[in-house]
């Protein structure tokens, strides 16, 4: 299902702008991308290039023009640099329901980015967007992540649902918040 048709919001948190991403962020992304760390938890084709990080953009951002997601790439606002991206996307118009992902580069994590960016992202799905329900899949190893979760009113929902992610079965736990939680 398509998200609704709306501007590209550009989102402010006491240190971050959460603004659309642009050709020149093809280099971050690619870091991102290949970054084991980043990386441990998802299974994803490999980025082979920082052309490969370019299509990515190219195929996010017709993606968010169609209505189909919100893809924003993190930066702290004394930087220019993105360090992060977030995500809304598989969405469900009947059940009020999106997906979110998220991904920082290890140089900024535990620094409290991503818990900004989300509570941001958050706020803005359930009082600008016709949502009524988040949710996210992680790994159940992955415990930085059911952390940040937690801290933001997401409840454990499932565990595990065996999924085909990627390109091999993997067992994720679902996590989700409810509007007003």
């Amino acid at each position: 299902m398509r998200s609704p048709a709306i501007p590209f919001p550009e989102l402010l948190t006491n240190r971050l702008l959460l603004r659309k991403l642009e050709p020149a962020d093809a280099v971050r992304i690619y870091e991102l991308r290949t970054d084991p760390r980043v990386n441990e938890y998802i299974d994803r084709p490999p980025t082979e290039s920082v052309e490969d990080g370019l299509r990515f953009i190219h195929r996010i951002n017709i993606s968010v023009s169609e209505g189909d997601c919100l893809y924003w790439a993190i930066v702290p606002k004394q930087e220019q640099d993105l360090i992060g991206t977030i995500c809304l996307w598989n969405w469900n118009k009947t059940t009020q329901l999106a997906e979110v992902g998220f991904e920082l580069l290890p140089s900024w994590q535990r620094r409290g980015f991503m818990h900004e960016a989300l509570h941001r992202i958050i706020g803005y799905a359930f009082e600008q967007l016709p949502l009524a329900k988040i949710e996210a899949w992680v790994h159940p190893q992955n415990s930085a992540c059911i952390r940040l979760l937690e801290a933001n009113k997401f409840e454990l929902i499932a565990t595990p649902a065996h999924t085909a992610a990627g390109t091999k079965p993997v067992d994720l736990l679902m996590y989700q918040t409810i509007k007003g939680r």
